[in-house]
């Protein structure tokens, strides 16, 4: 029985080295693909959500200004 000379020796711990990190980062691929799918939609959500406030603020009040519908938040800034 040959014994593996160095060379092979590093070069199958390095490819065992290569296929576990590269299914470690394969396995978290389905996360940020999910994470990154719906982000538009809880960042549209979160906008519609504060046009819903304000004009709920607008209809309450008898004179309608600015920061009613630009929101508490506009006035600070």
């Amino acid at each position: 029985m040959q014994h593996p000379t160095r060379a092979k020796l590093i070069t199958r711990t390095l490819r065992r080295e290569v296929n576990r990190v590269s299914s470690l980062v394969k396995s978290g691929l389905t996360l940020l693909a999910s994470v990154d799918s719906t982000a538009p939609f809880v960042g549209l959500f979160g906008t519609v959500w504060d046009i819903y406030h304000a004009l709920e603020a607008v209809s309450r009040s008898v004179i309608i200004q600015i920061d009613k519908i630009a929101g508490a938040r506009s006035a600070r800034h």
